[in-house]
């Protein structure tokens, strides 16, 4: 038998046999780039909504991006589920808040804020037209910060940033009982907030593409990154469980996961 063959089919059976484990579709934005990032897509056997989730905006805000990249591996059974792990991936691998060069650094504030509007820098351009092409029903953004909003009433640790839409709304209280409900300490529990800054991508994708979109908070103010980590995870879980988008008992949380 042609070898060519053998290959061609066993190359087939391997991405067969990924597909009946769950394993996302993969791709890049900006590829060929000094700044290109991944993606990964899990689609379920039923029609649904696209849920795009998006980490490591921020360089030094390393527990979204791990969040980000443990939940690429969620089994969907309906709709769409879209990650962006490592957003900023030049800020991540220097550990700094901001992209080390450009004139346009903080990626946080380089998406369109009206329509016609191109995104600010390279980066932020090819991951807006990514966005703007899939078109999310949600939008949930991986964030830190360093303080706690309940102890300093100012900042954004702990905090979930909704878009002020109804649908949003009632979402993100869900999304706060369950991560409110794995914190002892009143002092440390989420708040929810409206309005994400201008210039962000859920901001953007809210204003301008009609997404419900968030900016989820957790706070390294004396909490380990296994716990942020967690926290987002718990998050996003909520959310993707009230849009039946998981299977029933799906526990990520669970040995072995």
């Amino acid at each position: 038998m042609d070898r060519r063959y053998l290959s061609a089919t066993l190359a087939w059976v391997l991405v067969a046999c990924a597909a009946l484990a769950g394993e996302p579709k993969a791709g890049t934005i900006g590829e060929g780039s000094e700044w290109a990032t991944a993606y990964y897509v899990q689609e379920g056997k039923e029609a649904g909504p696209t849920v795009l989730v998006v980490g490591g905006t921020h360089g030094d805000e390393p527990a979204g991006a791990r969040a980000a990249q443990a939940i690429t591996q969620w089994p969907i059974e309906r709709g769409k589920l879209v990650v962006i792990p490592r957003a900023n991936e030049a800020a991540l691998k220097a550990r700094r808040r901001l992209t080390p060069e450009g004139e346009e650094r903080n990626l946080n504030r380089n998406f369109p804020q009206a329509a016609g509007e191109e995104a600010k820098g390279e980066l932020a351009k090819a991951i807006w037209r990514f966005v703007a092409e899939l078109k999310p029903d949600w939008v949930l953004d991986l964030h830190e910060s360093r303080g706690i909003r309940q102890q300093l009433k100012t900042g954004t640790g702990s905090t979930i940033i909704q878009d002020g839409k109804r649908a949003t709304r009632a979402r993100a209280e869900a999304m706060l009982e369950a991560v409110n409900a794995t914190i002892e300490e009143a002092g440390h529990k989420f708040v929810l907030l409206r309005s994400p800054v201008a210039g962000a991508i859920a901001r953007s994708a809210a204003d301008l593409l009609g997404s419900h979109a968030m900016i989820l908070e957790t706070s390294t103010a004396k909490q380990p990154i296994e716990l942020r980590v967690r926290q987002h995870q718990v998050m996003v879980r909520r959310l993707l469980d009230d849009l039946k988008m998981l299977p029933q008992g799906f526990d990520p949380f669970a040995p072995g996961k």
